[in-house]
């Protein structure tokens, strides 16, 4: 019983390594070969790139748009993204991302089989129709958010698949745990912006107090004019009053 669970254990690391090493190539000669970058993957390595290299790093600048796990795991990666710029110019990072949940994918698939003690080669080749189907090709490659759901579906199911074998409390629990980690990351987002509410706040609180009363009796129109109408409101500094004052630029004339 045990060799036959290192023999499993073998075969899943070797379909692994060889499912990721492929959706890898198949990326590369997409986006960096051919310049086949998805506009959505793109963002998401420039939200990545952002925590790291914006003028403020900080994590809550992973912005809210897109779930963060995708961005998260490619951090490790938009950091050597200075050595070798196609990294983040071609979303290279993003197919990392997308191969290494791919592959994982093509994993779960695998482990269903084996989990019901399946023939190995009915299981191998479920798996690897599964991985070869176009569509799992081109979104284990693309940087896109697919594959993480996929990833974490399958898993979910073949967690259920057992706890309906062997009763075994633990599966709904790893169940829960997959079917759940998306809600995971908007717990993240959360976090994230409660930081960038704090930091507004702080910024806000060193403001004058004529500044931050013109921004709230303003409601939506020029805070310049709005202190002007207010009768209740104090007349601006001058040097509060350059903040809000737009820069025109006179139009330069031709002599004669």
């Amino acid at each position: 019983m045990t060799a036959g669970l290192r023999s499993d254990r073998r075969l899943k690391i070797v379909v692994y390594v060889a499912a990721l090493v492929g959706y890898m190539a198949v990326g590369y000669w997409l986006q960096v070969g051919h310049g086949f970058i998805m506009g959505d993957a793109l963002s998401r390595v420039s939200a990545a790139q952002s925590v790291l290299f914006s003028r403020e790093p900080n994590l809550a600048a992973i912005g809210f748009i897109f779930t963060p796990l995708t961005a998260m795991v490619q951090l490790p990666w938009i950091v050597v993204s200075p050595l070798w710029p196609a990294m983040t110019e071609r979303a290279f990072s993003g197919t990392i991302m997308s191969a290494i949940f791919m592959a994982g994918a093509v994993i779960q698939i695998l482990g269903v089989g084996t989990d019901r003690r399946l023939p190995r080669w009915y299981s191998l080749s479920i798996a690897v129709l599964f991985a070869l189907n176009p569509m799992i090709i081109f979104y284990g490659s693309n940087g896109m958010s697919e594959a993480p759901f996929i990833f974490f579906l399958a898993w979910a199911v073949r967690r259920l698949v057992m706890w309906m074998v062997d009763d075994d409390v633990h599966h709904p629990a790893t169940t829960g745990t997959g079917a759940g980690h998306q809600a995971a990351a908007v717990c993240v987002c959360c976090c994230a912006a409660c930081v960038c509410g704090k930091r507004a706040h702080d910024r806000i609180g060193d403001e004058p107090a004529e500044i931050r009363a013109a921004g709230v009796c303003a409601g939506g129109r020029d805070i310049t004019s709005a202190l002007t109408t207010s009768p209740s409101a104090k007349p601006l500094s001058t040097a509060s009053r350059r903040r809000f004052q737009p820069s025109v630029t006179s139009p330069t004339t031709s002599p004669g």
